[in-house]
């Protein structure tokens, strides 16, 4: 018989015969994005390209000013290789961009909203610092036009086929490398029981990024070249451009006493039981008695927190005599003119500090009598002589010595304050509004994927194309037309609708009536809207329970079930929301499994999911609402996308379009745990008013929303969810990365069930609290926040039941 012999074919057949699928043919993998070295371009050495290629090839004329712009983008995004071609190509593509809108001359200060347009646009073709017209992942073609509204296919319109919640877990764990300046991917398998190196690791990671951070600000960059000194009024008093301030390791205050020095540092607690700083390099005893504080009453200061402090350091003295527990007065050697011993005492106080043990050296007898601390050693005054003995004044490190030890003697604050946050677009590299209005653009850590999701130089431009055509109504027709009816000129002024709306509650106590008739009426305010008006998701925090679950006997794992049957009860009722939204559910300390063996106190963060077997019904309703949604659609419907109830840690991010949106969603009543470990520090004195001016008396400062400001500020400038010492506040050593805010989010969701509902922006991040659903300071009145993807901002709402 003849034998057959079947070859594998690369494409699968689709015939009926074989039922074999066609799959389409997997297209290449690209290969690594090249790196670029961003440099500081001198614009007098790109002055000669920029008019061989603008002025004679092209015939355009550019200003100082906007060509100072072109110069630093293209050392930026072109780096140490834009000889090769790079900076040509970049100039004809803005040379052609001009001819194209009908430019002739570029200007700066009137084409400012243009060159960011010009420079958005760059920024997204440019890999590796060439300018590429291929299309990108999941961005529209560029050979196809402009994309027109509605031109999305299959899912693809709408908006919650491109979120995605990361849970902590998920989220990649980076480490900044101090020598390359650059964030490295830690590759090792996390552990919730790792090495003792995991701790020293996350102090190290939280200060390297911040001390990376402040020395990229202008206060702290050296001018390269001399300039001449103008002045300009600040809040405090006339400086000088060229002052800049410059940070002090604490190991390096060894023998500088009575020199003044800014020092960055961690707030923490000596075993002895004061208040000591830490960095890198050291540790030293520190003094907040008279500190002030830079911005009064702005932010929190508890032990955990990086903070700025100035002042003075204060060395140590140690005398050396010959005979154990002698306090020896000094005498003044002859000689040196005998001053009156009230002068004496006024240019030099010394006092005893606390008497060390001697230890004993071999064939010496030595001892160490005594420790003064001198607040002076830099008065110009004669030495003085101790009899019996000789005196050594050196600083001295403790704990063991070397580098990492405890600085001898003290440091005595004069001012105190909190690192500023950096906005997500310097962070990020990308071009953004600056300080007055300029156009701003860096070489930041634009190519670094910090979410899993794509590098903002990868993917950012291509999915805030994607963003404008989902988000995006299309234009209207002219509002007086004369042909066009009365109803038509109508309905084109009204706004068209669009789910970019996120619906935000928190502390869902189900154990609680009024929680659920509650969540029922909310629900029953949004089943009203139209299809195309509803929210895309719906984010509901815990608290789940008011009890701590599965630690004491009324709230056993079948009660705890029985709570979730409610809910899923109550959201059976809502068929249109759980078919066309996403519900994303966040735990709190009295949810399992946190609360098993902490008894609702705070447990190490961050929490696992609400576990799968609890939330078994609230699954089934989901699938319910979905096969009915399909049956009512028909077979030959366009694709859609199901609703789900995604379960998340805490804390957790939801993301939006790639990297373009990132939303963290955390749970935690940190608001007392401020109130609780903060620092007092000397209170600033308040301003004399005018007697003229009581009239205004009624118009203070709301005190829940200074309470708003004051955690926004705290949490932003420190750029973590937990600034507290490990004792106040546990955090998993190997899963730290998920509670870092760097770059900072577009939005903070910080539900504080012990405060008020609030949304405040601080530095282009919204940041917002639901507060309780119910119990917020009014009766049988249903609070929570909305959120608004195109707008980035939010607004609380309330409703009776």
């Amino acid at each position: 018989m003849r034998r057959f012999t079947e070859k594998e074919n690369p494409i699968p057949s689709s015939s009926p015969a074989f039922s074999t699928p066609h799959h389409p043919v997997r297209g290449g993998l690209d290969g690594p994005i090249p790196s670029i070295l961003p440099i500081e371009l001198p614009i007098a050495i790109l002055r000669p390209v920029a008019f061989r290629v603008l002025t004679k090839k092209h015939g355009l004329t550019i200003t100082s000013s906007a060509l100072q712009k072109l110069t630093t983008f293209i050392g930026r995004n072109c780096g140490s290789k834009w000889r090769e071609g790079l900076a040509e190509a970049v100039l004809n593509f803005v040379a052609q961009h001009c001819k194209d809108t009908g430019r002739v001359i570029i200007d700066a200060p009137d084409d400012q909203e243009y060159l960011g347009t010009v420079f958005k646009e760059l920024s997204g073709r440019m890999k590796g610092g060439r300018i590429t017209h291929e299309l990108r992942i999941d961005g529209p073609n560029p050979a196809r036009g402009p994309a027109k509204p509605g031109d999305t296919t299959g899912n693809l319109s709408d908006i919650r086929s491109h979120m995605k919640v990361i849970g902590a877990r998920e989220q990649p764990r980076l480490l900044y490398n101090f020598k390359t300046k650059h964030f490295d991917k830690i590759n090792t398998k996390p552990s919730l029981l790792p090495s003792t190196a995991s701790k020293t690791q996350l102090f190290r990671n939280r200060y390297n990024i911040i001390h990376q951070r402040l020395l990229r600000t202008e206060s702290f960059q050296v001018p390269t070249a001399n300039r001449a000194p103008t002045l300009h009024r600040s809040s405090s008093s006339m400086i000088t451009t060229q002052q800049t301030h410059r940070l002090t390791p604490i190991a390096n205050l060894l023998g500088r006493s009575g020199t003044p020095h800014l020092l960055l540092g961690l707030l923490t607690i000596s075993p002895t039981g004061t208040l000591a700083l830490s960095d890198l390099t050291g540790s030293i005893s520190l003094d907040l008695t008279h500190a002030q504080v830079s911005e009064p009453d702005a932010t929190w200061f508890v032990p955990g927190m990086i903070v700025l402090v100035d002042g003075i350091y204060e060395d140590e003295e140690v005398i050396q005599v010959n005979q154990p527990g002698n306090y020896l007065e000094p005498v003044t050697p002859r000689g040196a003119g005998q001053p009156p011993a009230e002068r004496a005492a006024e240019q030099c106080t010394r006092r005893v500090a606390r008497e060390r043990p001697a230890p004993q050296v071999p064939g010496a007898g030595a001892t160490w009598a005594s420790t003064y601390l001198s607040s002076c050693s830099h008065d110009p005054i004669a030495p003085t002589v101790f009899p019996k003995g000789r005196v050594t004044t050196s600083s001295i490190l403790g704990g063991g010595g070397g580098i990492g030890g405890t600085v001898g003697g003290k440091f005595i604050g004069t001012m105190v304050g909190t690192p500023i946050a950096e906005k997500r677009h310097i962070t990020l590299g990308t071009v953004g509004e600056g300080e007055g209005g300029d156009i701003t653009t860096g070489g930041g850590f634009g190519w670094v994927d910090f979410l899993g999701l794509g590098s903002e130089r990868e993917r950012g431009q291509s999915m805030r194309e994607l963003e404008s055509r989902i988000l995006s109504p299309p234009p209207p027709p002219p509002l007086f037309d004369s042909q066009s009816q009365p109803e038509t000129q109508l309905a084109a002024s009204k706004p068209v609708p669009n789910r970019g709306h996120i619906a935000i509650l928190g502390d869902l106590t189900l154990d609680n009536p009024h929680t659920v008739s509650a969540l029922a009426k909310v629900l029953s305010v949004y089943s009203l809207l139209p299809l195309e008006s509803l929210p895309m998701t719906f984010i509901l925090l815990g608290n789940f329970i008011s009890q701590p679950s599965l630690a004491l006997a009324a709230t056993g794992p079948v009660e705890y079930k029985e709570y979730f049957d409610i809910l899923a009860a109550t959201l059976s009722n809502f068929p249109v929301l759980l078919s066309n939204c996403t519900f994303v559910f966040v735990p709190g300390d009295h949810d399992a499994w946190n609360s098993s063996f902490s008894a609702g106190a705070a447990g190490p963060l961050p929490y696992e999911p609400v576990p799968s077997i609890f939330t078994t019904r609230v699954h089934k309703a989901f699938v319910a609402a979905n096969s009915e949604a399909r049956k009512d659609a028909g077979a030959n419907a366009p694709p859609r996308v199901d609703g789900e109830a995604i379960w998340t840690s805490n804390p957790a991010r939801l993301c939006l379009f790639g990297p373009t949106h990132e939303m963290v969603l955390f749970r935690d009543d940190i608001s007392s745990r401020f109130r609780r470990h903060a620092i007092r520090t000397a209170s600033a004195p308040a301003p004399e008013e005018p007697e003229e001016l009581d009239s205004d008396a009624d118009a203070q400062e709301d005190p829940s929303i200074h309470a708003a400001r004051k955690l926004t500020q705290t949490l932003l400038d420190q750029g973590h969810l937990s600034p507290f010492r490990l004792t106040d506040r546990p955090v998993l050593w190997d899963y730290a990365a998920a509670l870092q805010l760097y770059p900072l989010p577009t939005a903070l969701v910080a539900c504080d069930a012990e405060a008020n509902a609030f949304v405040e922006k601080y530095e282009g991040c919204c940041v917002m609290n639901p507060g309780r659903l119910t119990g917020g300071g009014k009766r049988n009145m249903a609070s929570w926040v909305e959120y608004d993807v195109k707008e980035k901002t939010g607004r609380v709402r309330e409703v009776g039941y």
